[in-house]
């Protein structure tokens, strides 16, 4: 595997450094706002809502864009899992959250069970491109084309099966429940989305490993804000756990640690197109010495032929000087 370093740093990357600071954080800030509310923190805010799930489809889109400008140079097909899990977010967070929240759409189980189904799909890409060996594609384009019409096909047909299915789905949660509730316990909701919330959880903490163990070997920037994400995102899911609010309209833990996953993957995202255009300049600049190299070679070539010609025409005649052979032989040379 190829090591793509910072042109302009020395310094390591310690992934696993800054995953564990990451979960020493968030267990804090879980077991103060969720546990045991010795901080209290909730907002009920819809519009809230409406704002984490457009930038988050928003960051989502981005990031799949830089993924595949890194998979046209990459050619290795993790990238364009990586891609696809990204399209995947995007398009679920886009279809059966931001837009429905923005016709005002009422929260019913077709948009809630919706969203886990594509969140679960998305995740599990990550987490496969996370551990996944390198593989380069022989033909790019056309995987490219292939796995993005099976994206859209995939969301297409959650939609179709779960509005199929919306009168017999069950409620995931409330949307009106309190997380400051007393009289009712942290853990609500329906046992198939808390469950999997656990799920998703350890899908989350596998990518981040995945994405840490190669920032660790390839001192990949951008993979390791991912590794980041990653961590992020699954902590969100322990919060989703312990209160589901992704599912109602309240603003809670769970919905800001899922928020500074998006952040992290748009920072990883910036990281990439940072090296990548560092990259683009190193290429113009070679491609320029290469053509003035070329300039003055064919130059040189061309004089030193002159010479040559001029040196054996004067060594031809009568009164040539004996000097006119050893210029012509030493331009011949």
């Amino acid at each position: 595997m190829q090591r793509r370093d910072s042109p302009t740093t020395s310094a390591t990357l310690r992934p696993y450094l800054w995953l564990s600071l990451l979960a020493v954080a968030a267990i804090v800030l879980t077991v103060l706002v969720s546990v045991t509310s010795a901080i209290h923190f909730a907002y009920r805010s819809p519009s809230l809502h409406v704002a984490v799930e457009t930038a988050a489809a928003l960051i989502s889109l981005l990031a799949a864009q830089l993924v595949y400008g890194r998979f046209r140079r990459s050619l290795d097909r993790r990238d364009l899992l990586l891609m696809t899990a990204l399209a995947l977010y995007a398009g679920s967070n886009l279809l059966f959250s931001a837009l429905p929240a923005m016709a005002n759409a009422a929260p019913d189980s077709f948009f809630v069970w919706a969203r886990v189904l594509g969140g679960a799909a998305a995740t599990t890409l990550l987490a496969i491109s996370a551990f996944g060996p390198e593989h380069p594609l022989q033909r790019p384009a056309g995987a490219a084309r292939r796995i993005l019409v099976s994206c859209g096909l995939a969301l297409l047909a959650i939609g179709v099966a779960t509005a199929l299915a919306k009168d017999w789905l069950p409620r995931a949660i409330e949307p009106d429940l309190s997380p400051e509730s007393s009289s009712r316990p942290r853990i609500v909701g329906h046992p198939v989305v808390l469950g999997l919330q656990i799920v998703l959880m350890g899908l989350f903490a596998t990518a981040a490993l995945g994405f840490a163990r190669r920032a660790d070997r390839t001192q990949d920037p951008m993979i390791m804000w991912f590794a980041i994400g990653a961590g992020l995102g699954g902590w969100a899911r322990l919060n989703y756990f312990l209160f589901p609010s992704l599912y109602s309209e309240y603003f809670y833990t769970g919905d800001v640690l899922r928020l500074g996953f998006f952040v992290a993957l748009l920072i990883g995202g910036a990281q990439e197109l940072r090296l990548a255009q560092r990259a683009l300049a190193r290429s113009a600049m070679l491609d320029e010495r290469r053509r003035l190299a070329r300039e003055i070679h064919d130059g040189i070539a061309q004089d030193l032929a002159y010479i040559v010609q001029q040196g054996d025409a004067l060594a031809s005649g009568p009164d040539a000087p004996a000097a006119s052979r050893e210029i012509a032989t030493a331009a011949r040379r």
